[in-house]
């Protein structure tokens, strides 16, 4: 069931430098997509959501309910796991981590594994895993502590076509049970996984809405796909840059 995700008034600096300026959005959605250029203040936007950047103001969101780190998953671009550990030990870890209480770690361990279908591995190395594997258990130590929220930073970069796409039908399924926010820059991923999307630059919304409404801005089309998603992202750009109408934000 979608789940609403709000950013209300979000503003965030680097020292004397502000990147986020009153940003503000609302979507429902299962699985959203956050997009935007190198610098649009997509990675600040991130750190304000997983707590590791203070905002100057503003407040984040789900279901109505500010955003707490120990109900709070992260899978971040770069993860490396350690290589001489268990796949169970190292979700054990996380597990403490994150503040599970003792007694349902185990469960919570291996139902983390099922989930991204690692059940199996649980014993196994995790130098022993292939890279789409490693990926999908980044994803399970993003699961262990049950989160209100599953946060994906540019999960596919590095993996294969056939890898790719069983992590992302990974996260389509994932997006039933948690609210899920999966910034990337791949308009794939975004048309094959997302129900809803946010397109940012500058470190203000330029676009938030179905992916469906943001394929119609270039051509009046509502047809999803990643050309589609690729155009109406451009498009979007575009009238923000050149002062033109249609700007949906």
């Amino acid at each position: 069931m979608p789940t609403e995700f709000s950013v209300s008034d979000v503003e965030a600096s680097y020292g004397r430098v502000e990147v986020l300026h009153g940003l503000t959005f609302t979507v429902a959605g299962s699985v959203v997509g956050l997009l935007g250029p190198n610098g649009a203040g997509k990675t600040t936007l991130l750190s304000v959501v997983t707590g590791a950047r203070q905002a100057t103001r503003g407040l984040v969101t789900v279901g109505g309910s500010p955003v707490e780190g120990d109900r709070l998953g992260y899978l971040p671009q770069s993860m490396r796991p350690p290589g001489g550990y268990e796949c169970r030990d190292f979700l054990r870890y996380v597990a403490w981590l994150r503040k599970v209480p003792s007694r349902d770690v185990d469960v919570q361990v291996q139902s983390a594994l099922d989930k991204v279908g690692l059940g199996d591995r649980a014993g196994s190395k995790i130098r022993t895993l292939s890279g789409g594997q490693q990926q999908r258990l980044g994803l399970a130590q993003a699961l262990v502590n049950v989160p209100s929220l599953l946060v994906l930073d540019e999960p596919t970069v590095g993996l294969d076509p056939e890898q790719r796409r069983q992590f992302l039908d990974l996260v389509g399924r994932l997006g039933s049970e948690y609210a899920v926010l999966m910034a990337t820059h791949i308009t794939d991923d975004v048309a094959s996984t997302c129900d809803q999307v946010v397109v940012i630059d500058n470190g203000l919304v330029l676009f938030s809405g179905a992916v469906g409404e943001l394929c119609s801005t270039s051509d009046g089309s509502a047809a999803v796909s990643a050309s589609g998603v690729e155009a109406g992202y451009l498009a979007v750009l575009e009238r923000a840059r050149t002062g033109s109408p249609g700007v949906v934000g």
